[in-house]
């Protein structure tokens, strides 16, 4: 009599291969989602210190003296995407994206346009 079907251990061995799989893949898959979140936070650093370099030529321009935009309405005018939940004070830009920390950076102004810090994270 021929049986159709798969035994008790090939299913047990396959279900182990699987565990085993998943066990590799699932922290190798969180570190890749903490490295696109710091990739983007590096775009988005490099996209408002170009942005800002852009104000401040235009302000030297003008010839008038770089200052610190008093929100973030100046600073999103030279973006070329604003995220949400980007939000600038004179001084201070704060990013809150959708995950549950809230990063910070500085910017001043130098003669030539405006230097920045890292995001720290709160």
């Amino acid at each position: 009599m021929k049986h159709k079907g798969f035994t008790l251990i090939e299913l047990v061995t396959v279900i182990v291969l699987l565990g085993i799989l998943a066990a590799v893949a699932v922290p190798r898959f969180i570190n890749v989602q903490d490295d696109a979140r710091a990739a983007q936070r590096a775009q988005l650093k490099a996209q408002i210190q170009s942005g800002l370099n852009l104000y401040a030529a235009e302000q030297i321009v003008a010839e008038s003296t770089p200052y610190y935009p008093a929100n973030a309405t100046p600073l999103t005018n030279y973006l070329s995407e604003v995220p949400d939940g980007l939000t600038a004070e004179a001084g201070t830009i704060k990013y809150h994206p959708n995950d549950v920390n809230t990063y910070y950076m500085t910017y001043s102004a130098t003669t030539s346009g405006y230097t920045l810090s890292d995001w720290t994270a709160e």
